[in-house]
């Protein structure tokens, strides 16, 4: 049979059809199966958010294949800390008229610098099951998106602390006013913020005074994740002893943070604390003197005398009445506390060598420097911390810290 050009290349076009659609050299077996797409995408496109503030996303895959593994990959995000809020969501739903399996993970940021900041890429790794069997490994990628972040409104060295919601409580376990003598009073704060992690919270102040013996237990911070971002509890608490009985007050605290639902910076207030005993009995314990102690500590009163005897002469010479007298009480005092500290390092009680050092301080004409304060913090981690090596501690060189001819 004699077959004409154009019946032969009909024939050739039908065999090459059958070989494509049985083989399916046109497309991936997946593809032939279905669809698969990644996105990411912004739960509030219209914030502008600075630096610190929580940004929330969706990252979000729309599939119309058999998925038999997955794994997302998020790499390192440059310029951002973040933290999934929630396990992923997985679901059937309509999509483009046609029911697909969609999932969703819930990512919140928290930018670090200002700028134009890259999210993303991210990956998903997953193995499908084509309809002729088998398994096949597909990547489906998301395309980065670009957020702009605005500074920080507290300024280039303000803490970038921003909150949704922040709730705070500042409680005392005693009136800190009229303490018994001797007695320790503990102040805690609580704070609880959402749309922030552990790291951005400010680190605790320092609450401390020259007058004041103050312990800080290490500070505790908890985080929740909730559907409306993390949610941060801080407590912090601060053990505290007036060493004298005379009153004093402890300055009050501030810490700025955004609120990020006004777009008002705020402030958390702790306000200033009057503190005493209720009687001066502390101090006159802290000054008494056994006769069998006197003697050791008669010759440190004696020398510390003659030079205060030296300065009231001068100071009777150019002074009033009133001042002259103030000034005689003071530096009497100063120099018994002198002898206080003497006696106590002598006898190695570090106890009592912290009160005398607080009678020295409260008498003395100018705040302590920072050799001072720093011994002041070697003597209490001696009396407060379970490593504190009491027989360890050089007593006579923590005095000569204080002892100065005037001061």
């Amino acid at each position: 049979m004699v077959t004409r050009p154009n019946q032969f290349s009909e024939y050739l076009l039908s065999i090459a059809l059958m070989v494509l659609l049985t083989v399916g050299w046109s497309l991936p077996a997946w593809a032939q199966d279905g669809t698969a797409e990644l996105f990411i995408e912004l739960e509030e496109p219209d914030r502008k958010p600075v630096v610190g503030e929580m940004v929330l996303l969706t990252i979000r895959g729309v599939y119309d294949v058999v998925i038999t593994l997955e794994k997302m990959e998020l790499p390192r995000v440059e310029g951002f800390d973040w933290v999934q809020i929630e396990n992923d969501d997985w679901s059937r739903e309509q999509v483009d008229g046609k029911e697909k399996s969609v999932m969703r993970r819930r990512i919140a940021l928290f930018p670090k610098e200002a700028g134009d900041l890259t999210v993303g890429p991210f990956v998903h790794r997953l193995t499908v099951q084509p309809r002729a069997g088998g398994r096949i490994k597909m990547d489906i990628k998301a395309e980065p998106i670009t957020l702009s972040v605005s500074p920080y409104p507290g300024g280039a060295d303000a803490w970038p602390f921003s909150a949704r919601l922040l709730e705070y409580s500042d409680e005392w376990s005693d009136d800190p006013s009229t303490l018994g003598d001797g007695d320790t009073v503990t102040r805690t704060v609580t704070l609880s913020a959402l749309g922030v992690v552990p790291e951005l919270v400010p680190p605790q102040p320092l609450m401390r005074a020259y007058w004041l013996i103050t312990f800080s237990p290490p500070e505790q911070r908890e985080l929740i994740l909730t559907e409306k971002g993390p949610i941060t509890k801080v407590t912090w608490s601060w053990e505290m002893r007036p060493i004298t009985g005379e009153p004093g007050v402890i300055r009050e605290y501030k810490i700025p943070w955004l609120n990020t639902t006004t777009r008002e910076m705020e402030m958390i207030e702790l306000p200033a604390a009057p503190f005493g005993y209720a009687s001066f009995a502390e101090n006159k314990n802290a000054l008494a003197l056994t006769a069998a102690d006197q003697g050791p500590a008669l010759a440190a009163i004696a020398l510390a005398g003659l030079a205060a005897a030296g300065m009231l002469l001068f100071g009777s010479l150019t002074a009033g009445p009133a001042l002259r007298w103030a000034t005689i009480r003071r530096v009497a005092r100063h120099n018994l506390a002198k002898g206080a500290m003497m006696l106590a390092a002598i006898r190695k009680d570090p106890a009592a060598l912290r009160r005398a050092t607080g009678l020295f301080l409260a008498s003395a004409p100018k705040p302590p420097n920072e050799e001072q304060t720093g011994a002041l913090g070697t003597l209490d981690f001696v009396i407060f911390s379970s490593k504190g090596n009491k027989d360890g501690f050089d007593y006579f060189q923590y005095v000569r810290c204080f002892w100065t001819p005037l001061g």
